[in-house]
């Protein structure tokens, strides 16, 4: 039988170290979840970072390795092509053990054929199991290496249309070298039932973007593959909008490094920095228009202007904005009539004013 590396019931558990920064709502410690669990959404990187990127797991004792199962999608971001290196006792350095590329199956799966177990395992967790799937399996001379396993590095070097390189579920197979089969302190068993992998709803895309059937790519950001409110041109001549460039300088900030092209790297001068796209916005604002409606954009433009102009002269006092003292407001009629008189400021009293006050 076998045990899952990668698994909540493992005590001590692994250790994960990635090569760049992880997301927010899909982090690392994502791959201990259970297939069960509704915190197992997978793992991805953050939606800045490109190829190559690498995930190491630190076994926490020298392990058995039977096989590697990986489920290279999450959502509609997949990883299509890996590196599998491993170090044990006997290699100081990452040795690799297979690569493949341009994967189309559902599953990854890395086999070595001459695994046998020697413990006992008492659980119901699953292998992953699909119809679609890619087995390769150890070559003879390499499977001496898998019996000490300490660390095994998993390099994605490519994804599928430039999406953000991801692991949905990651399954490491095998047991505790012999010296170290009773520092399990939970020891599973496992029943290979094939699972018929869950079909994820397609994601959708909100707001004016779901009414939107067909989006020309020039009008996607490239990063976030969302509809462009502010384009701007990068040094690289890439055009992504203003808050992808936002996001990837705030976190750029947080690792000490100054505001820089998301592409390339190279950092923000006065010369070379983002140059706002026109042309590219104009075209956006037809085609949001054309598809929402004119009419439609327009009176609902019209009515949050409005709403806001009335909430904010509410705040100061309904019975205010009524009377016929300006005092710096403006009448509840303008409001209605869309159009504003201009704002009258206050007469501030001065020093002296103040001081023949209290002498009367």
């Amino acid at each position: 039988m076998a045990l899952n590396l990668c698994s909540e019931a493992i005590n001590p558990r692994p250790i994960f170290h990635i090569d760049s920064v992880e997301s927010d709502d899909y982090p690392v410690s994502n791959l201990l979840k259970s297939s069960n669990s509704l915190e197992s959404n997978g793992f991805m990187f953050s939606h800045y970072i490109r190829c190559p990127v690498s995930l190491t797991v630190v076994s926490p004792f020298p392990w058995n390795l039977e096989s590697i199962r990986i489920i290279p999608n999450v959502r509609s971001h997949k990883s299509i092509s890996f590196e599998l290196y491993i170090k044990s006792k006997d290699l100081e350095e990452f040795h690799l053990l297979s690569r493949y590329w341009n994967l189309k199956e559902e599953l990854l799966m890395l086999q070595n054929n001459n695994f046998k177990g020697k413990i006992e395992c008492a659980t119901n967790e699953r292998k992953l199991i699909s119809s679609n799937l890619k087995k390769i399996v150890v070559p003879t001379r390499m499977r001496h290496l898998l019996a000490s396993v300490t660390e095994i590095k998993i390099v994605i070097t490519k994804t599928l249309n430039a999406s953000i390189p991801s692991i949905g579920k990651l399954e490491i197979w095998g047991e505790p070298s012999e010296e170290n089969l009773y520092k399990v302190s939970v020891i599973p068993r496992v029943i290979d039932i094939p699972v018929k992998p869950v079909e994820e709803p397609p994601q959708t895309i909100s707001g004016i973007e779901s009414a939107l059937p067909e989006i020309p790519n020039e009008l996607l950001d490239p990063i976030t593959h969302s509809v462009m409110c502010i384009p701007m041109i990068l040094p690289s001549g890439n055009i992504v909008d203003l808050s992808t460039i936002d996001r990837f300088n705030s976190e750029q900030a947080l690792l000490g490094r100054s505001p820089s092209d998301p592409f390339t790297g190279v950092c923000y001068t006065s010369d070379i920095r983002p140059i706002f796209a026109a042309e590219l916005k104009t075209k956006i604002d037809k085609f949001v228009i054309k598809r929402s409606g004119s009419n439609f954009v327009r009176s609902e433009v019209s009515k949050l202007l409005t709403d806001i102009k009335t909430a904010r002269y509410l705040q100061q006092g309904k019975e205010k904005i009524s009377g016929s003292s300006t005092n710096g407001l403006i009448k509840e009629e303008d409001v209605r009539n869309k159009r504003p008189r201009a704002r009258i400021t206050p007469k501030i009293p001065s020093a002296s004013d103040v001081v023949k006050r209290y002498r009367r």
